[in-house]
């Protein structure tokens, strides 16, 4: 997804005008019934008056979806984690796994776990807006393109409904996974 984004921001501000208006046009003849009866004039009217709002739904857009694959990265990443740690774990001449835990114990760790996963859900915010801000800084190096504060601003918001959307997704289901683990 970040070379996605940074093929996006290396094209020239000619370029990606064109880009963007011929999907400004595809989005308009969709939503509007009457739009391609309209003359050439009204039609550039319309896709101009959507133009900035379908952009900066782009930005959001890419930086949502880069937000869940850093989180779901991240996840992925503390899964194989633990797992080592459990193999670490065992003692070999005993053959006990020191740190599983009576479900009655599983309990009194959740506290912590959740503190870990909530700083995972942050984690993968901040490389998200962190890689908009160094878009951004790429950009002032495009012909005809810009820094702006803004959309560094509409990047973290599409980054941090991204994570919400993850979290939305995976702590149910995690959840579900415990409760059938510790009843079994």
């Amino acid at each position: 997804m970040m070379v996605i984004i940074f093929w996006f921001s290396s094209q020239p501000a000619d370029d990606s005008a064109r880009v963007s208006s011929s999907v400004d046009y595809f989005i308009c003849e969709k939503t509007i019934p009457e739009f391609t009866t309209l003359g050439p004039g009204m039609q550039r009217l319309l896709t101009e008056a959507v133009d900035y709002q379908i952009r900066k739904c782009a930005h959001a857009g890419e930086y949502l979806i880069l937000a869940i694959l850093c989180t779901a990265s991240l996840f992925a990443w503390r899964k194989e984690l633990r797992r080592a740690k459990d193999r670490s774990d065992t003692n070999q001449r005993y053959g006990i796994h020191w740190n599983r835990l009576h479900p009655n114990d599983a309990q009194q760790k959740m506290p912590e776990q959740t503190a870990g996963l909530i700083f995972l859900l942050f984690l993968g915010w901040g490389i998200a807006v962190l890689y908009s801000v160094t878009d951004e800084i790429h950009q002032m190096f495009v012909p005809g393109r810009a820094c702006m504060f803004t959309d560094i601003l509409i990047d973290s918001a599409g980054a941090l409904t991204g994570v919400l959307l993850f979290a939305a997704v995976w702590f149910p289901i995690h959840k579900y996974r415990q409760m059938i683990c510790i009843n079994t």
